[in-house]
């Protein structure tokens, strides 16, 4: 895999639109009415009985408001969850719906309300921190907002609506990195859904990895040949190359800009003009470990692995905790059949590694497996990366404790 890191601005913009997931939310109510039983005098003899006003019904209400919500009218949905709040304040459907409506209505503060009585009614269902979450984003509470989110992502690791939503939230915020990271562990969690390597493939671009995006976008054609997204992400390459020259032509010794053009060749395909490139900027700066490490990456494709394996132990004399160095050279190894060298760095390089890392490294494996056939090493590294995942998966369940019952 090609790594380039830039540093990223803490810009927050407002999601406004993530909250259209109406319908999601509505469950059974966890409470029913009852009855409150209370000691009153009692009428004189022979006194006319006195007229009781009819209850409300909760969950006749929450229906009739569903009703009105599938039909458009969200204003006169909304009057009805709020007289079904009132009838039963413990009807966490009730209080969902009021904050789908508000949410609707562009009422976010007021959705924020809602969804937080939801929680507070029951705080282990991963979903309503979910729906609290994105309302705090568009009402502008941005760190109650993450905090909302990563909790419906600890409480079910494995759903990547909530990866993708916090992937999201990242992007609006300009921190493209943990957004790259949230939508690995989507991918990881829904590997054939093509949604999740579109929304990686585009927070990849916007991190200037280019040959992560590249790869992305060809997942999410293999997944649905149908995809336009992938099919108009792919035609971005010929574009980034002649952008990066326009922009190299003014600054010829900027060494960021020679690398971004090696990386726009090496997510082109073309790596001689990618290790061309890197090499130029190793002459300027002989002590960047990326460089090394993405040059020993572009060596990979061209298929000389001998120099691929040098410029990685260069990468990794630099800086030895370079885990997307560390997979490399083990692909390079599993490659080429060295079982005992692959399976050697590919559990050095786990024993580190985030789950991030790890999905990127299996998809390495599996597009290995792909261009130059299977073999036993690489069989084994499959073997080894999906069963550190698998317990990655296993230990993040633990650590967030039992899920609520009920479906969400």
């Amino acid at each position: 895999m090609n790594q380039n890191t830039k540093q990223i601005s803490h810009r927050i913009v407002s999601l406004g639109g993530i909250l259209a997931m109406l319908g999601l939310y509505t469950i059974t109510s966890c409470t029913a009415t009852h009855a409150i039983a209370q000691t009153a005098p009692k009428p004189p003899p022979g006194a006319p009985a006195k007229p009781t006003a009819p209850a409300d019904d909760s969950s006749k209400l929450d229906t009739d408001g569903e009703h009105l919500m599938a039909q458009g009218k969200v204003v006169e949905a909304l009057a009805t969850f709020q007289r079904s709040t009132v009838a039963n304040p413990k009807d966490i459907r009730a209080w969902m719906d009021l904050g789908a409506a508000n949410s609707q209505l562009n009422r976010f503060p007021d959705a924020v309300k809602a969804f937080q009585t939801a929680v507070n009614l029951n705080p282990a269902v991963p979903g309503f921190h979910f729906s609290l979450g994105n309302a705090l984003l568009s009402a502008g509470n941005y760190s109650q907002a993450y905090a909302e989110l990563q909790q419906a992502v600890q409480r079910d690791p494995l759903n990547p609506q909530f990866r993708m939503g916090l992937g999201q939230a990242y992007v609006q915020a300009g921190d493209f990195g943990h957004a790259v990271a949230a939508f690995q562990n989507a991918v990881g969690a829904a590997p054939g859904f093509a949604g999740a390597h579109d929304a990686l493939a585009d927070a990849a671009h916007k991190a200037g990895d280019l040959a992560m995006e590249q790869r992305e976008y060809e997942a999410a054609l293999v997944a649905d040949p149908t995809d336009c997204t992938a099919m108009e992400g792919l035609k971005r390459y010929p574009q980034a190359i002649a952008s990066a020259k326009e922009q190299l032509a003014r600054a010829p010794r900027s060494p960021l800009l020679i690398a971004q053009l090696a990386d726009a060749y090496e997510a082109a395909g073309d790596h001689a003009q990618a290790v061309e490139q890197y090499q130029a900027c190793i002459a300027i700066t002989p002590n960047n470990p990326t460089v090394w490490g993405n040059m020993g990456w572009s060596q990979y494709g061209a298929g000389d692995y001998s120099a691929s394996l040098t410029s990685s132990a260069r990468a990794l004399a630099i800086s030895p905790g370079l885990v997307y160095v560390l997979f490399n050279v083990a692909l390079v190894h599993a490659v080429q059949n060295d079982l005992a060298q692959s399976e050697a760095g590919y559990r050095t390089a786990i024993a580190t590694a985030a789950p991030g890392d790890m999905r990127g490294a299996e998809q390495d494996i599996q597009h290995a497996i792909k261009v130059h056939g299977s073999n036993s090493a690489l069989n084994r590294a499959g073997q080894l990366v999906h069963a550190a995942l698998e317990r990655a998966a296993a230990a993040a369940a633990v650590h967030t404790g039992d899920a609520a019952e009920g479906i969400f």
